[in-house]
């Protein structure tokens, strides 16, 4: 009986300890479970934060607009979706810029005066005159899908209020997707702070405040190098992608290096890239030819020498003069930019041998080919490799599941 008892007490007491350890085993995975609760509430909480503060920013840039020449241009092919006579579009954007505050109106009017006396003496004489203001509509009828979707808008806002929405409205868009972007990479507190740095940087603010496509093409741009390079969905990327020309046809840069690395790295077999190259360089050139572009020696005499008051009189060519000296200004323009700061971020990223150096890479790329082309420096058609170098500094381990790393896209890895 007593070896009985002892064997008893034994058992007892080892039902006792697994007890109690399966007790504490149960507080840990609670305490864990609520850990995590926790950490996802923050996330949540500070995704919420980065959002209210964005639209902040967004309202304010909504109340502050900024109006280029270039828009009246582009209202301009707006409403030959619905009028077909000069005079009335003349009346019509020019009733527009009547509802501007007077600072605006009086820097559209020409009546500012300005260091370009050609600039001064063009803008007076389009507002005057309904044939110099017609005349400058196939400069920016290049921008199709841009102009679609401003007379859309203007049937239920308005054309100018129509032109600030699109602006502030891909801003917000394209913050909300920066956001997203690095949270896969860091926790949400410093995807929040560095999103919210980065939105508030000069280039990218007044991407949002100007009224010009370019806020609208950086975020199809970059929407469709999210889509095709970090979730790995390349048919809806590549569409977003080439849909993005119609915005800006500039962005046939950007397609090209995009083509290539997707073939090199076996993604996409050689002869669907060079389709899809062939369709973007006949898109552009289908619509330059219907939109009645002035060609390449306009464009460089509006970006270098000056601002005609009537361009379809003016008899251009282009010489390696003119592009040298362009290419000079160009330089220099480049150097007083904010591009070498973002260099650095980007040159960081390469150190840490970041998740987003290719896409990086790509976007660099696209800088150097849209320089050679048009060598002028304006940060509104480059803010997507600003964005992308920035990212690429802080964007280096995933913490995204089944999410690839770099080295996966290399051609070695892909068969």
């Amino acid at each position: 009986m007593r070896r009985g008892t002892f064997s008893a007490t034994v058992a007892g007491a080892k039902i006792c300890v697994v007890s109690r350890f399966l007790f504490r085993a149960v507080l840990l995975c609670a305490s864990l479970w609520n850990i995590i609760l926790e950490i996802q509430a923050m996330s949540r909480a500070w995704a919420a934060i980065y959002v209210v503060l964005l639209g902040t920013v967004s309202v304010h840039l909504y109340r502050f607009p900024v109006y280029p020449m270039d828009t009246l241009g582009y209202m301009g092919n707006a409403l030959l979706m619905k009028h077909l006579d000069p005079a009335k579009i003349h009346e019509l954007v020019y009733a527009e810029v009547h509802k501007m505050s007077e600072r605006n109106q009086e820097d559209l009017l020409g009546t500012q005066i300005t260091s370009d006396p050609t600039a001064d003496a063009s803008r007076q004489m389009r507002a005057k005159n309904v044939d110099s203001s017609t005349e400058f509509l196939p400069c920016f009828a290049i921008r199709p899908l841009y102009t679609q979707l401003l007379y859309v808008l203007s049937l239920f806002v308005g054309l100018r209020r129509a032109a600030v929405l699109i602006s502030v409205g891909s801003y917000f868009l394209l913050g909300i997707l920066i956001f997203a972007w690095c949270q896969r990479y860091v926790p949400s507190y410093c995807a929040a702070a560095f999103c919210g740095i980065l939105m508030l940087t000069t280039p990218v603010t007044l991407l949002g405040r100007s009224t010009l496509p370019d806020a609208l093409f950086t975020l199809l741009a970059m929407s469709a190098l999210f889509l095709i390079f970090e979730v790995e969905k390349l048919l809806p990327g590549l569409l977003l992608l080439l849909v993005s020309t119609f915005v800006r046809t500039d962005n046939v840069v950007l397609v090209v290096p995009v083509l290539t690395v997707l073939w090199f790295t076996t993604r996409l077999e050689f002869w669907k890239a060079a389709s899809l190259g062939l369709l973007s360089v006949l898109s552009v050139a289908l619509i330059n030819h219907f939109a009645g572009d002035y060609g390449p020696a306009m464009l460089f005499y509006r970006n270098f020498s000056g601002t005609p008051s009537f361009p379809a009189d003016m008899n251009l060519h282009m010489s390696v003069r003119v592009y040298v000296s362009g290419f000079r200004l160009g330089i220099r323009r480049m150097l007083e930019s904010p591009l070498p700061g973002f260099i650095l971020l980007g040159l960081v990223g390469v150190y840490r041998k970041s998740h987003l150096r290719l896409i990086s890479a790509i976007s660099t790329t696209y800088a150097g080919l849209h320089f050679l082309v048009l060598p002028n420096w304006e940060d509104r058609w480059f803010v997507i490799t600003y964005l992308l170098l920035a990212l690429s500094s802080i964007c280096v381990e995933s913490r995204a599941p089944g999410s690839s790393s770099p080295s996966s896209l290399h051609p070695a890895n892909m068969s």
